[in-house]
């Protein structure tokens, strides 16, 4: 390669959603590791092994970003920068993770002793604020997306780079938008590449009418949500009915909304957050789902695809009433509960394929952005070089190459495990 150039490693991510493993080198010799998570899938799919790195930075805790992280921590003595939030709630996933392992009986490379370690190599980093990295210097922009969630920009002295992690530049009840900055390379994710949302407030006015409708002809509604981001923004969104909702939350997120009310600087409108999160009724208990059944008007919980969880208890106890309803808020991955509810109007609980009698509905909710809002973020960066990763090679990543390509911008997209490099900007500059 040239002798003075960037290495660029996808370990995965590079040509599927999540998944997420990069890796990026510069002829000083320093070197970074940017999120390693998984596809949860069933069987989970893992990105290809990462050698001897001292430092990881990853962009938030979605697992599809920072799941093997412990590994890199115990087996490479990695030190792991996030943001504070981020750094709150790994614990919470990770130990989920390993549950879910074992019952489901994946293979999973770490175990608790390596989740130990990776709680003690966190190292919580505020937003803006520049920290040193070998011959670097990086430091983390608001992402949007989920409360905690960050972009990472790094000058290399030669050359600055800014990698999106998941970004949304539409703000949500939870969080700001991600704003642009300038740089000379971009690695932008590109998840929905080819694809553009609905108005975000169309839908949530949607949701809000058809959950007051539910109410109104005596049904009630569940609402299956993912435990990070999702639930807080649908308790904020139900905070808006003028009907004084009885809702009931349950599941992983109501630990990962206390988290987020221990972090008030990483949340718009913490009070907000509070304040609808102390009227909700809080489940703790059989009794209290049971409770539930009985008087909630909305159950919030998880989770967020069907796929196990509280969601799934309620599930089986409605299933015969077509008064009330399942609103799912997100994508549902083909294979997954929330999928075959869609799709077919049934759905396995517990090993038996249980048809469905309440009304069925989608209210997509992306916090990530869409083909045109990828195509203005990466514009007015002004980058020379554009990455697409975390995106479907088939048809996010052509559609994207097509809008962004130019005489004067070069568009890549580069499969997993194939070293490629990237030309500095410039090569004389000291190091």
């Amino acid at each position: 390669m040239p002798s003075e150039a960037i290495k660029v490693m996808f370990h995965g991510g590079g040509e599927e959603v999540g998944n997420v493993a990069l890796y990026l080198e510069d002829h000083t010799g320093t070197n970074v590791v940017i999120d390693y998570g998984m596809v949860p899938s069933d069987p989970p799919k893992y990105p290809s092994m990462i050698k001897n790195v001292q430092n990881a930075i990853l962009t938030h805790v979605h697992l599809d970003h920072v799941a093997l992280a412990p590994w890199l921590a115990s087996t490479w003595g990695t030190q792991l920068h996030c943001t504070p939030f981020t750094a709150s709630t790994c614990e919470l996933i990770w130990r989920d993770t390993h549950k879910i392992a074992r019952i489901e009986r994946h293979p999973l490379i770490w175990d608790l002793h390596d989740l130990d370690e990776g709680l003690r190599m966190l190292r919580p980093t505020p937003l803006l604020e520049w920290q040193d990295l070998g011959e670097w210097r990086w430091r983390f922009h608001d992402a949007g997306h989920i409360v905690g969630a960050a972009m990472i920009e790094i000058d290399m002295k030669h050359t600055r780079i800014l990698i999106t992690g998941d970004y949304d530049t539409r703000a949500t009840p939870t969080t700001n938008a991600a704003v642009p900055i300038e740089a000379d390379i971009v690695f932008t994710e590109g998840t929905y590449g080819g694809r553009n949302h609905a108005l975000r407030s169309e839908t949530e006015e949607r949701f809000l009418a058809a959950v007051e409708r539910v109410i109104d002809r005596g049904g009630q509604v569940l609402v299956p949500a993912f435990a990070i981001g999702r639930s807080q923004d649908i308790l904020r969104l139900l905070e808006r009915s003028n009907k004084n909702l009885d809702v009931h939350f349950d599941g992983m997120g109501r630990k990962v909304t206390e988290l987020m009310l221990q972090h008030p600087d990483e949340v718009v409108d913490p009070n907000g957050l509070q304040a609808m999160y102390q009227r909700s009724r809080r489940v703790t208990s059989k009794t209290d789902r049971k409770k539930a059944i009985e008087r909630a008007d909305v159950i919030l919980t998880t989770s967020g695809m069907l796929n196990g969880g509280p969601a799934l208890w309620y599930l089986n106890r409605l299933q015969d009433n077509p008064r009330s309803a399942v609103f799912l808020t997100g994508f549902q991955v083909p294979g997954s509960g929330g999928h075959s509810l869609l799709e077919k109007g049934s759905i396995p609980i517990w090993g038996k394929d249980v048809s469905i009698a309440c009304e069925v509905d989608l209210f997509p909710l992306s916090t990530h952005a869409g083909h045109d809002e990828i195509v203005e973020f990466v514009e007015a960066t002004g980058a020379r070089d554009v990455v697409i990763y975390h995106s479907d090679a088939q048809h996010a990543q052509p559609a994207l190459v097509k809008a962004l390509a130019t005489t004067e911008r070069r568009v890549h997209t580069q499969k997993n495990d194939v070293q490629f490099t990237l030309p500095v900007t410039n090569p004389s500059s000291e190091s």
